[in-house]
């Protein structure tokens, strides 16, 4: 629907306001008329009582635009950025900072914040400064039983933890397997009977008859050792 209107330009003299020239005028060509709309804003015809509205830029705002949202060095507290968002001045802290209570950007330290060191696990700061911004970058000292980047593996012997014939140990973050006494460790991890030393032409020989490897299987001595060996098949 359009609607017609009368636009009346007047001037004001001595504190009366005296019509100088009237005109007959649509919501059609309104915008085009009046040009309202400030600041780049574009006008849109409107039937009801307004007439007109006006779709505002980014860094704009009022009912006509007539605003310009611009930032200066006193639009934010110091150590934010600055930035237009809907219309409106928007201040966010840099990296590494938090705004407190009174909107001001303090240091962030994430091991205040979050605590993220588990299992006993203490947190220690490591922050990098330079002129623009704060990384605040954390350290987790773990216990002798945790491991990972929060001390966040537990770790803990169980029966599956190490193979039969041995202890298990947590030992600078890792779970250890020590053999019982008389047995060792072969190529394999498992703990095996350690066997007496038999001599031959002098020289120890653990592998010598009669050897330790049942069922037809091949007895190898490990090269610098008196007392280990490791076995393979016949057919390998």
């Amino acid at each position: 629907m359009t609607v017609t209107f009368l636009l009346v330009s007047a001037v004001l003299v001595s504190g009366h306001l005296l019509p100088i020239r009237s005109e007959a005028i649509t919501t059609t060509d309104v915008c085009a008329k009046l040009q309202p709309c400030k600041n780049g804003g574009t006008c849109r015809p409107d039937n009801t009582s307004e007439l007109y509205s006006c779709k505002c830029p980014e860094n704009t705002t009022g009912s006509m635009c007539e605003t310009l949202l611009t930032c200066t060095s006193q639009s934010c507290p110091k150590l934010s950025l600055c930035y237009i968002f809907n219309h409106q001045i928007v201040c966010k802290c840099r990296l590494g900072y938090v705004k407190d209570a009174d909107g001001e950007c303090e240091p962030y330290y994430e091991c205040d914040a979050h605590q993220p060191c588990i299992n006993g696990g203490s947190c220690e700061h490591r922050v990098s400064l330079d002129d623009e911004r704060r990384t605040d970058v954390y350290w987790c000292r773990c216990p002798e039983h945790a491991t990972g980047a929060n001390c966040e593996t537990l770790l803990q012997c169980d029966s599956a933890s190490c193979p039969a014939n041995s202890d298990c140990i947590v030992q600078n973050r890792k779970i250890k397997c020590i053999c019982k006494g008389g047995y060792i460790q072969n190529d394999n991890g498992e703990c095996v009977p350690k066997m007496d030393c038999k001599y031959v032409n002098g020289t120890c020989d653990v592998c010598a008859d009669p050897h330790p490897c049942q069922n037809d299987g091949i007895c190898e001595r490990i090269a610098g050792s008196d007392d280990q060996y490791r076995y393979r098949t016949k057919w390998a």
